[in-house]
């Protein structure tokens, strides 16, 4: 965890991703610019977003049966079942990863 900080987001090595995953799942999240991501503050779950250069993050859980995006900033990590909860920034990168994990 950066810094020992439980609110920054920490995007996973494409080496780890291609061991959980597979090869061809990880070109598919590099070519549309997302990421695994975690973040402690959120219960350890797995997120598919994007990580921002600001320390924003923004995505959706690929470990829920249903719908759970989450996204942080500001050093607050938020999540819900509800994608209009979302920040508008957060959209795009939601967006992707829900098209991506077909949910």
């Amino acid at each position: 965890v950066a810094a020992g900080d439980p609110v920054s987001p920490e995007p996973l090595p494409e080496w780890l991703v291609q061991e959980m995953f597979g090869a061809s799942f990880a070109e598919e999240i590099t070519a549309r610019g997302l990421v695994l991501w975690w973040v402690p503050a959120l219960r350890a779950r797995l997120w598919l977003g994007a990580v921002l250069p600001d320390g924003r993050a923004a995505g959706v859980s690929v470990e829920d049966d249903t719908l759970r995006v989450g996204w942080v900033v500001d050093g607050k990590a938020s999540s819900s079942a509800f994608v209009d909860e979302a920040p508008t920034w957060a959209m795009e990168a939601i967006a992707s990863a829900r098209e991506v994990l077909g949910v």
